[in-house]
């Protein structure tokens, strides 16, 4: 007859054995087993120093600088593949046609920007919101950025487009109050 104080031991000792090749798991604070457990990976993930956001930020401000301006000339080259390559009036009515245009070349425009930013890997919230803004801006300010250049508005679209860009009420100011006022309206 063995010993039951002998047994108890080894099966103790396998069961510990078994253990030491399972991930090692740590007890923190009181209460139920399973609420208070966590694996050395999560302890040393924590252990980690957290990165600094405004560092990365004065890091990445030259890749910022790029998804603003990408996001500027997608929105011009879709404007200009738009103005070439489909038929003003392909849509019906003139507030058809130009709504249907504006959708088309906003929606080309942030396809091939999705493309380039996931090519160029401009995949952080501030590149994304810096590209959004760029096509923004030449979506409402393409006048006031034709106005330094109204030769070569001229010469990628025509000179009627470009009289049309270039004209007093053509600003970005008064698209701003354009957009106010639509949208003031249909609340």
């Amino acid at each position: 007859m063995r010993n039951k104080n002998l047994d108890a031991f080894e099966a103790r000792m396998k069961k510990i054995a078994k253990q030491e090749g399972a991930p090692q798991q740590y007890i923190a604070g009181e209460g139920n087993l399973a609420d208070t457990t966590f694996s050395a990976a999560a302890m040393k993930r924590a252990q980690k120093p957290r990165k600094q956001g405004s560092k990365n930020l004065f890091k990445q401000l030259p890749k910022i600088g790029l998804s603003f301006v990408l996001g500027g000339v997608t929105m011009l080259a879709a404007r200009l593949i738009s103005f070439h390559f489909v038929p003003a009036n392909s849509f019906g009515n003139e507030m058809k046609a130009f709504l249907m245009l504006q959708g088309a070349e906003i929606a080309a425009a942030f396809g091939l920007l999705v493309t380039l930013a996931v090519f160029l890997k401009l995949n952080t919230g501030a590149m994304k919101t810096a590209a959004m803004a760029g096509l923004a801006f030449m979506l409402v300010g393409e006048p006031d950025v034709a106005k330094h250049a109204p030769n070569v508005w001229q010469e990628m679209f025509s000179p009627d487009y470009a009289a049309g860009v270039l004209a007093p009420q053509a600003s970005l100011e008064n698209n701003l109050r354009t957009i106010r006022d639509v949208v003031m309206t249909s609340l």
